[in-house]
Protein backbone atom coordinates (compact mmCIF):
# COMPACT_ATOMS: atom_id res chain seq x y z
CA UNK A 1 0.00 0.00 0.00
CA UNK A 2 1.47 3.34 -1.07
CA UNK A 3 2.00 5.99 1.59
CA UNK A 4 0.16 9.28 1.38
CA UNK A 5 2.15 12.30 0.24
CA UNK A 6 3.21 14.36 3.24
CA UNK A 7 1.42 17.62 3.96
CA UNK A 8 3.24 20.97 4.13
CA UNK A 9 3.16 22.67 7.52
CA UNK A 10 3.35 26.27 6.33
CA UNK A 11 3.55 27.67 9.87
CA UNK A 12 5.92 25.25 11.61
CA UNK A 13 3.33 24.64 14.31
CA UNK A 14 3.29 20.84 14.23
CA UNK A 15 7.04 20.59 14.79
CA UNK A 16 7.75 23.68 16.83
CA UNK A 17 4.94 24.33 19.31
CA UNK A 18 3.88 22.77 22.60
CA UNK A 19 6.07 19.66 22.61
CA UNK A 20 4.94 18.64 19.12
CA UNK A 21 1.47 17.62 20.34
CA UNK A 22 0.01 18.65 16.98
CA UNK A 23 0.21 16.66 13.78
CA UNK A 24 -0.41 18.19 10.36
CA UNK A 25 -3.75 16.92 9.07
CA UNK A 26 -4.25 18.85 5.83
CA UNK A 27 -2.83 21.85 4.00
CA UNK A 28 -3.87 24.22 1.21
CA UNK A 29 -1.37 26.60 -0.36
CA UNK A 30 -4.06 29.09 -1.48
CA UNK A 31 -2.01 30.06 -4.53
CA UNK A 32 -3.35 33.05 -6.48
CA UNK A 33 -2.19 35.50 -9.13
CA UNK A 34 -3.40 38.79 -10.58
CA UNK A 35 -4.15 39.56 -14.22
CA UNK A 36 -3.88 42.90 -16.03
CA UNK A 37 -5.81 43.16 -19.30
CA UNK A 38 -6.00 45.83 -22.01
CA UNK A 39 -8.84 46.18 -24.53
CA UNK A 40 -8.74 47.34 -28.16
CA UNK A 41 -11.12 49.45 -30.25
CA UNK A 42 -13.80 46.77 -30.48
CA UNK A 43 -13.62 45.86 -26.79
CA UNK A 44 -11.63 42.68 -27.28
CA UNK A 45 -8.71 41.93 -24.99
CA UNK A 46 -5.54 42.65 -26.93
CA UNK A 47 -2.91 42.26 -24.19
CA UNK A 48 -2.66 40.57 -20.83
CA UNK A 49 -0.09 40.12 -18.10
CA UNK A 50 -0.22 37.59 -15.27
CA UNK A 51 1.68 38.84 -12.21
CA UNK A 52 1.84 38.85 -8.42
CA UNK A 53 1.64 35.11 -7.81
CA UNK A 54 1.52 34.48 -4.07
CA UNK A 55 0.52 31.95 -1.42
CA UNK A 56 -2.22 32.37 1.20
CA UNK A 57 -1.96 29.01 2.92
CA UNK A 58 -4.04 27.31 5.57
CA UNK A 59 -3.45 24.18 7.63
CA UNK A 60 -5.48 21.90 9.85
CA UNK A 61 -3.90 19.96 12.69
CA UNK A 62 -4.82 16.96 14.85
CA UNK A 63 -3.88 16.62 18.51
CA UNK A 64 -1.99 13.57 19.78
CA UNK A 65 -1.68 14.84 23.35
CA UNK A 66 -2.28 17.84 25.56
CA UNK A 67 -0.89 21.18 24.39
CA UNK A 68 0.94 23.33 26.93
CA UNK A 69 1.95 26.49 25.09
CA UNK A 70 4.14 28.96 26.98
CA UNK A 71 3.55 32.71 26.90
CA UNK A 72 4.70 33.94 23.48
CA UNK A 73 5.42 30.46 22.12
CA UNK A 74 2.95 31.24 19.34
CA UNK A 75 3.23 34.70 17.77
CA UNK A 76 0.87 36.25 15.26
CA UNK A 77 3.06 37.82 12.60
CA UNK A 78 5.75 35.14 12.95
CA UNK A 79 7.25 34.17 9.59
CA UNK A 80 8.06 30.65 8.42
CA UNK A 81 10.42 30.15 5.48
CA UNK A 82 9.12 27.60 2.96
CA UNK A 83 11.28 26.33 0.09
CA UNK A 84 9.63 25.27 -3.17
CA UNK A 85 12.22 24.18 -5.71
CA UNK A 86 14.49 27.20 -6.19
CA UNK A 87 11.89 29.61 -4.79
CA UNK A 88 11.67 30.71 -1.17
CA UNK A 89 8.35 31.84 0.31
CA UNK A 90 7.97 33.76 3.56
CA UNK A 91 4.66 32.88 5.22
CA UNK A 92 3.27 35.16 7.92
CA UNK A 93 0.91 33.67 10.52
CA UNK A 94 -2.22 35.80 10.46
CA UNK A 95 -4.62 33.74 12.53
CA UNK A 96 -5.25 30.44 14.22
CA UNK A 97 -8.43 28.94 15.61
CA UNK A 98 -9.08 26.49 18.42
CA UNK A 99 -12.44 24.76 18.67
CA UNK A 100 -13.67 22.89 21.76
CA UNK A 101 -17.10 21.36 22.29
CA UNK A 102 -18.84 18.74 24.37
CA UNK A 103 -18.40 15.31 22.82
CA UNK A 104 -16.05 16.31 19.99
CA UNK A 105 -12.29 16.29 19.58
CA UNK A 106 -10.62 19.71 19.87
CA UNK A 107 -9.76 21.32 16.53
CA UNK A 108 -6.78 23.51 15.63
CA UNK A 109 -6.23 25.37 12.35
CA UNK A 110 -4.08 28.23 11.08
CA UNK A 111 -3.93 30.59 8.10
CA UNK A 112 -1.66 33.31 6.80
CA UNK A 113 -0.23 35.14 3.82
CA UNK A 114 2.99 35.37 1.85
CA UNK A 115 5.06 38.44 2.71
CA UNK A 116 8.55 39.79 2.09
CA UNK A 117 11.72 38.72 3.89
CA UNK A 118 11.74 42.02 5.79
CA UNK A 119 10.94 41.43 9.45
CA UNK A 120 8.05 43.18 11.18
CA UNK A 121 6.07 43.33 14.42
CA UNK A 122 4.47 40.38 16.21
CA UNK A 123 1.75 39.73 18.76
CA UNK A 124 2.54 37.15 21.44
CA UNK A 125 -0.27 34.79 22.37
CA UNK A 126 -0.66 34.26 26.14
CA UNK A 127 0.08 30.84 27.64
CA UNK A 128 -2.68 28.26 27.40
CA UNK A 129 -3.29 24.57 28.05
CA UNK A 130 -5.52 22.67 25.64
CA UNK A 131 -6.57 19.23 26.83
CA UNK A 132 -6.98 16.34 24.43
CA UNK A 133 -10.29 15.55 26.17
CA UNK A 134 -13.43 15.90 24.09
CA UNK A 135 -14.80 18.65 26.34
CA UNK A 136 -15.76 22.28 25.98
CA UNK A 137 -12.79 24.09 27.56
CA UNK A 138 -11.99 27.48 29.07
CA UNK A 139 -8.65 28.77 27.71
CA UNK A 140 -6.65 31.94 28.41
CA UNK A 141 -8.70 32.51 31.58
CA UNK A 142 -11.28 34.07 29.28
CA UNK A 143 -14.31 33.69 31.54
CA UNK A 144 -16.03 31.93 34.40
CA UNK A 145 -19.70 31.02 34.73
CA UNK A 146 -22.23 29.71 37.22
CA UNK A 147 -21.31 26.07 36.65
CA UNK A 148 -23.37 23.35 38.29
CA UNK A 149 -22.44 19.75 39.04
CA UNK A 150 -22.26 17.84 35.78
CA UNK A 151 -24.36 14.94 37.11
CA UNK A 152 -27.41 17.11 37.80
CA UNK A 153 -30.30 16.93 35.32
CA UNK A 154 -30.93 20.66 35.69
CA UNK A 155 -28.50 23.55 35.51
CA UNK A 156 -26.18 25.49 33.23
CA UNK A 157 -23.69 23.60 31.07
CA UNK A 158 -20.96 24.80 28.72
CA UNK A 159 -21.68 23.37 25.27
CA UNK A 160 -18.81 24.91 23.25
CA UNK A 161 -16.03 27.44 23.52
CA UNK A 162 -14.15 28.50 20.38
CA UNK A 163 -11.14 30.80 20.16
CA UNK A 164 -9.94 32.89 17.20
CA UNK A 165 -6.51 34.53 17.55
CA UNK A 166 -6.08 36.95 14.67
CA UNK A 167 -4.42 40.05 13.27
CA UNK A 168 -4.60 41.93 9.99
CA UNK A 169 -1.59 41.80 7.66
CA UNK A 170 -0.92 45.10 5.89
CA UNK A 171 1.41 45.28 2.89
CA UNK A 172 3.28 47.70 0.69
CA UNK A 173 3.44 46.20 -2.78
CA UNK A 174 4.82 46.85 -6.27
CA UNK A 175 3.38 44.92 -9.19
CA UNK A 176 1.83 42.43 -6.78
CA UNK A 177 5.09 41.72 -4.95
CA UNK A 178 5.21 42.46 -1.23
CA UNK A 179 8.01 44.88 -0.35
CA UNK A 180 7.13 45.61 3.29
CA UNK A 181 4.48 44.38 5.67
CA UNK A 182 3.23 44.74 9.21
CA UNK A 183 0.59 43.20 11.47
CA UNK A 184 -2.12 45.26 13.17
CA UNK A 185 -5.31 44.86 15.22
CA UNK A 186 -4.23 41.74 17.11
CA UNK A 187 -6.92 40.16 19.27
CA UNK A 188 -8.38 36.92 20.63
CA UNK A 189 -12.11 36.35 20.30
CA UNK A 190 -13.89 33.69 22.33
CA UNK A 191 -17.39 32.57 21.34
CA UNK A 192 -19.24 30.46 23.88
CA UNK A 193 -22.50 28.53 23.96
CA UNK A 194 -24.37 27.24 27.00
CA UNK A 195 -27.40 24.98 27.39
CA UNK A 196 -29.89 25.73 30.16
CA UNK A 197 -31.68 22.64 31.51
CA UNK A 198 -33.45 24.20 34.49
CA UNK A 199 -34.76 27.50 35.80
CA UNK A 200 -31.30 28.98 36.36
CA UNK A 201 -29.97 31.14 33.53
CA UNK A 202 -26.25 31.27 32.71
CA UNK A 203 -24.19 34.09 34.18
CA UNK A 204 -20.81 34.81 32.59
CA UNK A 205 -17.96 36.81 34.11
CA UNK A 206 -15.12 38.05 31.94
CA UNK A 207 -11.55 37.17 32.91
CA UNK A 208 -8.75 39.66 33.50
CA UNK A 209 -8.09 41.67 30.33
CA UNK A 210 -11.18 40.29 28.60
CA UNK A 211 -14.30 42.21 27.61
CA UNK A 212 -17.77 40.88 26.88
CA UNK A 213 -18.25 42.34 23.41
CA UNK A 214 -21.48 40.47 22.64
CA UNK A 215 -23.68 39.83 25.71
CA UNK A 216 -25.44 36.55 26.41
CA UNK A 217 -28.33 36.06 24.00
CA UNK A 218 -30.94 33.32 24.25
CA UNK A 219 -32.44 31.04 21.60
CA UNK A 220 -35.30 28.89 22.89
CA UNK A 221 -36.59 26.65 20.07
CA UNK A 222 -39.57 24.32 20.11
CA UNK A 223 -39.06 20.95 21.83
CA UNK A 224 -35.55 21.77 23.04
CA UNK A 225 -33.69 23.46 25.88
CA UNK A 226 -32.68 27.14 25.77
CA UNK A 227 -29.28 27.87 24.24
CA UNK A 228 -27.25 30.94 25.22
CA UNK A 229 -24.33 32.46 23.30
CA UNK A 230 -21.86 35.28 23.90
CA UNK A 231 -18.55 36.67 22.63
CA UNK A 232 -15.59 37.88 24.66
CA UNK A 233 -12.55 39.73 23.28
CA UNK A 234 -8.98 40.16 24.46
CA UNK A 235 -7.01 42.90 22.70
CA UNK A 236 -3.32 42.17 22.18
CA UNK A 237 -0.42 44.59 22.50
CA UNK A 238 2.49 44.39 20.06
CA UNK A 239 5.71 42.84 21.27
CA UNK A 240 8.50 45.24 22.16
CA UNK A 241 11.74 44.57 20.36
Amino acid sequence: MAAFISKQDFFGIADGVADASLKILSSDDGRTAEVAEATGEDGSIVANNVYGEKLSPSCEYAMDGNIDADDGEIKLGAVTQVTEGTATHYICLGSFEIGTSAGSAPTFSASGEEVSANGSCTYSIPAFTLSKKHHAQILFGAFTYNKTATNLPTGVHLKSANYSCSCSITKGEKEGVCLTYDVVEGKIECTVEFVQTGSTKPVITNGTGWEITSPLACSNPDADWPSWSATLTYYLAKDTE
